[in-house]
């Protein structure tokens, strides 16, 4: 990206002065993303006057189970050492 300078020549070869161009630069990856993330839905509340989390008058409960499965799936997989694992028996 860089400044480029053109002469201006008017009627009759007068010439006017100079013009400088920017060139702007290619949009990448993260410009998009940022532009998708500038349109999300963005909700302030005061501490304390936060909505009640309760999704059960929006949602059904298959829909509920398909948000937290993915998530139930990731926890039971992550290994962890036997010194670590709590014993219930």
């Amino acid at each position: 990206m860089g400044k480029r300078r053109e002469q201006v020549v008017g009627p009759g070869g007068l010439e006017l002065g100079f013009m400088s161009s920017i060139s702007v630069p290619a949009r990448t990856a993260e410009d998009e993303r940022r532009d998708r993330r500038a349109s999300w839905p963005v909700r302030q509340f005061r501490l304390g006057d936060e909505p009640n989390e309760d999704l059960s008058s929006t949602t059904t409960a298959e829909e509920r189970i398909a948000m937290m499965w993915p998530r139930a799936l990731d926890a039971f997989s992550i290994e962890v050492s036997n010194d670590s694992l709590v014993r219930w028996t």
